[in-house]
């Protein structure tokens, strides 16, 4: 694990999507094929229940689009929610194949010595991002960011956001574990970059599928991998908040002088990938522009050259 700069590694680009997520997904793809170093980069698209008609225009810009399966057989598990899933569950539930398959990435696209997740609600502004992912797994680290930001909600809600996490661990990994863990910051896991040979895929799937033999519920690879990370002391490269912008938790300003979105306090630093976590990817915003000039009433959508103005 010698290439500390990343950019000599054989790197892929993953994310998936199911049919509501397609738009999305096409958002992220168009934001990264958009930026100079992205036109030839790799990437790879899980097809966790896309129709036909999206998945041919998936293939004319990916590099490989996988449907994965499921990477768990749930008959095999401990049952915590009574009988094993149904094959009508197992259907419906199709998009849940996005969050199984991510410890596998290197299984389903083989060939690859580093791996960067984003998430299919995410889009890039700026390529400087997916070149500190490289770097910052390149010595054999997970790059990724944390759910901590100055200007997050949850700095000031009294400890709500920790009661939550504590409670889902709790509930994938039984109490001691979980008070091990109540007040780290959650981990992300919707943006991050690992080598293909790291030992923590092996891991972050085996506690993966423990917490889903007690609680069958789609944070169990997040907070799986958070698990690990910790207490396991997996090396780490835990870059700004900037990196992967949770909208839902932060408030995004827009600078019209570099027509960009940007973090709200001082310095105004760019906003490397925008998440549109929660329900900010299905609502409108109203952005304080720099300056004073005004209000920007926008969606947050990635659209190819925008050039927002204030109302």
């Amino acid at each position: 694990m010698s290439d500390h700069g990343g950019n000599s590694l054989k790197t892929i680009i993953c994310t998936a999507a199911n049919q509501p997520f397609a738009s999305l997904a096409l958002d992220l793809i168009h934001s990264i094929r958009n930026k100079p170093g992205g036109a030839e980069i790799a990437i790879g698209m899980l097809d966790t229940g896309l129709s036909e008609g999206a998945a041919a225009q998936f293939r004319a810009l990916v590099t490989h689009l996988v449907a994965p399966g499921w990477d768990v057989d749930f008959s095999t598990l401990p049952s915590p929610d009574g009988p094993p899933p149904t094959e009508e569950w197992l259907k419906e539930s199709q998009g849940f194949q996005a969050m199984t398959a991510r410890p596998s990435l290197p299984k389903h696209f083989p060939g690859y010595e580093l791996y960067i997740w984003i998430d299919a609600d995410c889009w890039l502004q700026e390529w400087s991002v997916i070149e500190l992912l490289r770097r910052g797994a390149a010595d054999g680290s997970i790059c990724m960011t944390a759910e901590l930001d100055r200007a997050y909600v949850q700095y000031y809600d009294t400890g709500k956001i920790t009661d939550w996490s504590n409670e889902i661990h709790v509930g994938f990994h039984g109490e001691e574990i979980g008070a091990q863990l109540r007040n780290f910051p959650i981990l992300n896991s919707g943006v991050f970059a690992l080598r293909g040979d790291s030992p923590l895929w092996a891991r972050w799937d085996t506690v993966m599928r423990e917490g889903l033999s007690r609680k069958r519920d789609f944070y169990a690879e997040q907070f799986g991998l958070n698990r690990v990370v910790y207490l396991e002391d997996f090396q780490r490269n835990v870059l700004p908040a900037t990196c992967n912008w949770l909208a839902n938790r932060g408030r995004i300003f827009f600078d019209a002088a570099t027509k960009m979105f940007v973090e709200p306090y001082l310095p105004h630093q760019p906003l490397g990938i925008i998440h549109l976590s929660g329900d900010s990817k299905s609502k409108d915003h109203r952005l304080t522009i720099l300056n004073g000039e005004g209000v920007l009433s926008t969606n947050l959508r990635y659209r190819a050259g925008r050039r927002d103005k204030p109302d």
